[in-house]
């Protein structure tokens, strides 16, 4: 399909965003830059009227379901360094939403770790 606008007859075109996955071998850092976000917004920007996150990494990725990593895993792939990170990018690219995915957050701050959730409420506030 050379040729064919991916965009074509969209309002809104949702971009996923991720920087660290396991990706059933081992773990990946997935080096994509703010400039290279704001590249890829401006080959499609005339096509459509928003371009969005729909996905931004703001949960653990690792070689079991979530909740059976330790802390020491999911810190491999998220940490409130790591969304701030992943904010960060999404921001620079110049994106005015981003939906962050992962409500694991939650469910650490039910058992005693409030640390996600902080960071995420934070990271909404400043950029409201």
């Amino acid at each position: 399909m050379i040729g064919v606008d991916p965009a074509a007859g969209a309002t809104i075109l949702g971009a996923n965003l991720y920087t660290r996955v396991w990706d059933r071998r081992h773990y990946v850092d997935i080096d994509l830059s703010a400039s290279r976000y704001k590249g890829k917004i401006r080959e499609v920007s005339s096509s459509v009227k928003e371009i969005i996150v729909s996905e931004l990494q703001a949960e653990p990725w690792g070689p079991r379901p979530v909740t059976e990593l330790t802390r020491s895993e999911e810190a491999i792939t998220m940490s409130p360094e790591l969304l701030r990170r992943n904010v960060g990018i999404a921001s620079g690219a110049g994106f005015r939403t981003a939906l962050f995915w992962g409500v694991e957050w939650y469910w650490l701050r039910t058992r005693g770790d409030p640390s996600m959730w902080e960071a995420a409420r934070a990271l909404v506030e400043e950029h409201r």
